[in-house]
């Protein structure tokens, strides 16, 4: 699990090359995030079903038109969640106080490196389910297109992430630690539902500063 230097540029608003200064504070504080990382994840496999406009997720519903399309054909699908740990917001925090431009730089070197690490995670579990010939769909998180932030409080509660990984709510709906992701990965037999492309491609916020761009102009 590593940080994609260029990645964490993306998040601090860097379009094009970095220059070396900025190169610099991104690879010190990739370090500093890296140490204080504790990476922790969770599955859970639900079965899934569409009827009258509604998507279930298990006992979990929702009408996000977006993510009944992602799921489309897929019978079975996994909740997921995973956190960099608690260390590295007050690795951040602490940043704060001393530099706000070496705050910021370790927030985008935070948000590079949970990437990393779901990434690696929905890879093994890719792994484990090949022997079904299943593949995973790509992840959406709650917060993505139209699937409401509000649904984190029942993935997390289906997960049991408070005693699994130690990822919980706030009271302001924000996950605790904050460099955390829930998301939902269909299990399919269709290889054509599969993206390996940019996530971006599924949300239809195109105006956000972070959007990522591909090769394929999405």
């Amino acid at each position: 699990m590593t940080v994609d230097l260029l990645e964490a540029c993306r998040y601090l608003g860097v379009r094009g090359e970095p220059d070396d200064a900025t190169l610099a504070l991104v690879t010190s504080c990739a370090q500093e995030v890296q140490n204080a990382a504790q990476p922790r994840s969770t599955s859970r496999e639900v079965p899934v079903r569409e009827a009258a406009g509604k998507l279930f997720l298990g006992p979990i519903e929702t009408r996000s038109a977006d993510l009944i399309k992602l799921l489309a054909g897929c019978e079975r699908a996994l909740l997921f969640a995973a956190t960099l740990g608690a260390g590295v917001d007050r690795l951040i925090l602490r940043a704060t106080a001393a530099s706000a431009a070496r705050a910021v730089a370790l927030d985008a070197a935070a948000s590079a490196l949970i990437e990393s690490f779901c990434d690696g995670c929905q890879a093994e579990l890719a792994a484990r389910y090949q022997q079904e010939e299943l593949r995973l769909t790509p992840r959406f998180s709650p917060g993505y297109g139209d699937l409401p932030l509000s649904l984190q409080g029942a993935v997390l509660d289906l997960l049991g992430a408070p005693k699994a990984i130690g990822l919980t709510l706030t009271d302001g709906g924000m996950l605790a630690p904050v460099k955390s992701v829930t998301a939902v990965m269909g299990l399919t037999k269709n290889p054509a539902a599969v993206s390996c492309g940019c996530r971006c491609a599924l949300c239809k916020k195109t105006d956000c500063k972070f959007r990522k761009t591909t090769n394929k102009g999405v």
